[in-house]
Parts: C-alpha cells; structure tokens; sequence
C-alpha cells in the first residue's frame, strides 16, 4: 500500500513537471519571479498555451521540449514578470523622456515657483527651443509649495512670453499654461 502511494506521487510529481509540451522555454538569464516575499531567480521558465507553465531548474524545463518549442536562450540577460499598469501610467514614461523635469525635492529642483521657472529656461536655452516652439515640462507638484504659492498662467507669461508653456503635474491629472499655450492649444 505504501509502495504504491509513493509510486502515485513519483508519478504525479513527474507528469506537472514534465508532462506539459513547452510552447517556448527561456534559459541562461536572470528570470525573476515574484513567488513569496521575496524576489526570486529560477534557471528556466516555460510557456504554454500563453501563460507560465513551469519555473525552476532547466533539466525540467527541458524535459518539456517537444517538435516546435521555442528555445530562448537569454545570454545572460534579464526576464522579468509582465507589469500590469492599474493606473500608474507608465506608458506615459516615454512620452515625458523629452520633456523638462521639474520633480520635486530631492528627485528634482521643483522646491517653488522661482526654481520651476529658472529650469524651465535652463531647458529651454539647453535645448534651443525657438520662439514659438512649445516648451513642455512634467513633474510639478502643487502639494510641495512653499506658502501655497502654485504656479500659474500669470508666472509662465511673464517668463515665456514668446514660447506656448504646457507645465503637467506629476498625477498626470491637470497642468499649468500659459497664456500663448491656452491660445495655440486651447
């Protein structure tokens, strides 16, 4: 009886490890998976029918390997669990990548309205931004200013009065223009 108990698990154990035909399988990197509380690096990963069906040691993953898999090997390179953005808006990263940054304290100089305007004409200058030509900044954040004083149209026009300035907020939920902004782009 039990013989054939543990013979049941050897097999079962068996079939989940190796009884699946890899769709794909990635070897030889850094994959990282999230299981537990702490980050951890397995040797092999395997797909099936799109989603992961094995992680661990590539002598299993392999054993999946039927006509048609595709072997992925990593070269040392990283593979990480998908990212599923609820509303973080990491999309948006590569959008902002040109943009001036004006983050504040200690990621940026955004600390109060004379450090917003004095980056955005370094950026400006830096970039070579002629008349005319809209300056856009991301990262200002109402709720780090000093004596409440928020940025405004009024601060934009007096500093860009040839340049349309859209200035986002770090939520991504709102903004600062100026006037020549609001005119051009409403």
């Amino acid at each position: 009886m039990i013989f054939r108990a543990l013979l049941f698990c050897l097999l079962a154990a068996s079939l989940s490890a190796g009884g699946a035909n890899a769709d794909a399988i990635f070897h030889n990197g850094r994959i990282l998976t999230m299981a537990g509380n702490e980050p951890a690096y397995v040797e092999a990963l395997v797909v099936k029918d799109g989603r992961i069906a094995f992680v661990g040691e590539v002598e299993r993953a392999m054993a999946m390997k039927v006509e048609g898999t595709r072997v992925v090997d990593l070269n040392g390179q990283a593979l990480l669990p998908g990212f599923i953005d609820g509303h973080s808006h990491y999309i948006n990263s590569l959008l902002v990548a040109n943009q001036c940054k004006l983050y504040a304290p200690p990621s940026g100089p955004g600390v109060d309205v004379p450090s917003i305007i004095a980056e955005l004409k370094s950026f400006a200058e830096k970039r070579n931004i002629p008349p005319g030509e809209l300056i856009m900044a991301y990262g200002y954040d109402d709720t780090v200013m000093p004596d409440g004083r928020l940025l405004n149209r009024d601060d934009l026009d007096a500093a860009f009065p040839n340049n349309p300035v859209r200035v986002d907020h770090v939520s991504m939920h709102g903004g600062v223009m100026n006037s020549l902004a609001l005119k051009k782009y409403g």
